[in-house]
């Protein structure tokens, strides 16, 4: 199996190939103050701030100071990753952008860096969505349709904090019609035991596993707050590392 398996298609992260939208996609984000994860090659350092300044012409790109932040730790992690490069994954209220950029050094203000080489960005409708890669198996579990006293389990494809898909073979599909009730659908996210309801909206053939699968796309109908939040700090901590490993 090749990286690009593992990792799932990389249509998922969109390079913008025209530097006038990647310029405006960044002018948007300062202007915004939008939420900004940073993170060193070796993941030794996770920072969360904002994007607060942008300018090519003069100070490059610019975060706020990050709570606690430590410049000490901070430029020991870039020197054991060997780089000066930092990984950035920026929110604004249509997509996810994410790029890498050196780091410059700090002012008053906050921290510097170089204006990025190349941006990714990621449609995330009204949430980030992550598709299992397919050396990782999340499984879900609910009811049987047919039969209330059985319990089934399937192999979830993405998911996000509204929502899941999962597979199932093509002549299980006309069980799974659009409007369907899936009761007591429990889900482990890291490690947490989540219990949901969810309602089918959609089915679509894809190619998946290596053989012809129907995906079943799900929207969550009732979900605690702090299982949905689990949820999208789970599909934002793997959009990243694969964001690494892709670039």
């Amino acid at each position: 199996m090749s990286e690009q398996e593992i990792l799932g298609a990389p249509k998922e992260f969109q390079p913008i190939e025209d530097p006038v939208e990647a310029d405006h996609l960044l002018k948007e984000a300062a202007k915004a103050f939008a939420s900004a994860m940073i993170w060193t090659k070796d993941q030794g350092q996770v920072l969360r701030t904002h994007v607060s300044r942008y300018n090519p012409a003069d100070v490059g790109l610019c975060t706020g100071f990050p709570k606690d932040f430590d410049q000490r730790a901070f430029s020991d992690a870039l020197k054991r990753s060997g780089v000066n490069e930092c990984y950035f994954s920026v929110s604004l209220s249509w997509a996810n952008v994410f790029f890498k950029t050196p780091f410059v050094g700090t002012d008053s203000e906050g921290l510097r860096f170089r204006v990025p080489d190349r941006v990714y960005k990621v449609q995330r409708r009204k949430d980030l969505r992550f598709r299992i890669p397919e050396g990782q198996a999340l499984k879900v579990q609910f009811h049987d349709p047919l039969t209330a006293e059985s319990l089934l389990q399937k192999r979830v494809f993405d998911i996000s904090a509204s929502g899941f898909s999962f597979l199932i073979n093509p002549e299980e599909q006309d069980i799974y019609s659009s409007g369907l009730s899936l009761k007591n659908v429990n889900l482990s996210i890291a490690g947490r035991a989540i219990a949901v309801e969810a309602q089918v909206k959609h089915r679509k053939q894809i190619q998946a596993l290596g053989k012809t699968l129907i995906k079943v796309g799900c929207l969550f109908t009732a979900i605690r707050p702090g299982d949905s939040q689990k949820i999208a700090s789970y599909v934002f901590e793997e959009s990243r590392k694969y964001f690494l490993r892709f670039v």
